[in-house]
């Protein structure tokens, strides 16, 4: 009996091992480099495509993901990344999915600093922050890869430049500092960027196997020269829009999950359809606890964000080699402004900060007017066919001030 018993769990072991085995092959069939044109990226089908391929090396992930992502790809030669020995000559490679929903980005050369790290970020449809991830790879130097999920302290770095509620960092057109197709009109950049592609046609003639090059070749149609600094330049945009509208999404969550969300709806929708005096649509109790008025923090809002537009200008015009000229107001203001109310209405009514929603390094939410374009539109429809005075009279009732009938 005990022999039966023996053999009969043993057998259910060998069973389900058989099962796995096989699911895992299976698995690993449909990873096959390199990817077909429909596979979605995620970063656990990231992870598995790199252990049933074998990879050791970052330009072998790359050369195997789907041709989408590898002709969505932006250059940075001046970056505040882990890769921040970018150069000119050696830019790191950010490739991008349709609508951010992953970003991969590398050093150019596997001996720049952290030259052996692929960053990834996954970026929800469902409002949530950005995930961060890690893979380090062995390169020509053997041994095994890591990744983060084993050892969480490889992305505890991440929140210094990416904020507590983690997204991506970029800025929003027409400016992109150190990066090509920047929006600069000086020459300086895109002379740079032919001699960037020149060298990687000589070095594909002379040193096929070169490591510098092998990254590179990975991406669309680069070293073949088809695509030009004005192509890159349209890139730079799309990835501006692909983030503004992910971080449109995640605040929109943020503001309607709120516990509060429901008292101040009507003072929101006020706020969105530009309504006058919207002080007055808080009881005093509340206004007495706002720090600035409205006209303050909108004189606050458009000093600063005149300031990071002028910065980034600046920035351009130092590494491009172009001429600086000193704008009079931000380009794109006319399509963050009917935000502020709203901002001003998170901020001090609502204990929500927006620039905790930032997509930009060191600087506000207000200087991205791809997540803030028309984003007053959506919360205008909760005060649908209700006049200013309607919002009102309503705003003040459910904080408490009017008794209703």
């Amino acid at each position: 009996m005990e022999r039966r018993v023996y053999f009969v769990v043993s057998l259910f072991f060998v069973s389900l091992f058989s099962v796995g085995a096989l699911a895992a092959q299976d698995l690993c069939a449909q990873l096959k480099a390199p990817l077909g044109p429909n596979v979605e990226i995620t970063y656990v089908k990231l992870v598995n495509f790199i252990k049933c391929n074998h990879f050791t090396r970052i330009d072998q992930v790359l050369r195997g993901l789907p041709l989408r992502l590898r002709s969505r790809y932006v250059l940075v030669y001046k970056s505040h990344s882990r890769h921040k020995d970018a150069t000119f000559d050696e830019p790191r490679i950010i490739l991008e999915d349709e609508e951010a929903k992953i970003i991969i980005a590398s050093a150019g050369n596997p001996k720049q600093i952290n030259g052996d790290n692929l960053e990834v970020i996954e970026n929800g449809s469902d409002g949530s922050d950005s995930k961060f991830h890690v893979i380090v790879t062995p390169e020509q130097n053997g041994g095994e890869i890591k990744y983060s999920d084993d050892n969480p302290k490889m992305t505890e770095s991440c929140v210094k430049c990416h904020r507590q509620h983690l997204s991506p960092n970029w800025e929003s057109y027409p400016n992109w500092p150190g990066v090509y197709g920047s929006g600069g009109s000086g020459l300086d950049e895109e002379d740079h960027y032919k001699a960037f592609v020149d060298k990687l046609k000589d070095e594909k003639l002379s040193d096929p196997q070169s490591l510098v090059l092998a990254r590179y070749t990975a991406l669309d149609g680069l070293v073949e020269g088809k695509v030009d600094i004005y192509e890159l330049e349209s890139r730079n945009h799309t990835f501006a829009q692909d983030i503004g509208m992910f971080n449109q999404t995640r605040l929109t969550k943020r503001i309607t999950s709120d516990p509060s969300f429901e008292k101040m709806q009507p003072a929101l929708s006020a706020a969105a359809q530009g309504c006058a005096n919207l002080e007055s649509f808080f009881p005093a109790t509340y206004q007495s606890k706002f720090p600035i008025s409205l006209a303050e923090y909108q004189e606050q809002v458009e000093a600063d964000t005149l300031t990071h537009f002028r910065g980034e200008l600046k920035t351009i015009a130092d590494l491009t080699g172009d001429s600086y000229v000193d704008p009079v107001d931000w380009l794109f203001f006319f399509d963050v402004k009917p935000f502020i109310p709203m901002g001003y209405v998170m901020k001090y009514a609502m204990g929500i900060d927006p620039d905790d929603y930032s997509v930009t390094k060191d600087s506000s939410i207000y200087n991205s007017e791809h997540t803030l374009g028309g984003f007053t539109t959506g919360f205008s429809f909760y005060g649908y066919g209700q006049s200013c005075g309607d919002l009102k009279k309503l705003s003040l009732q459910k904080l408490g001030t009017i008794t209703g009938r």
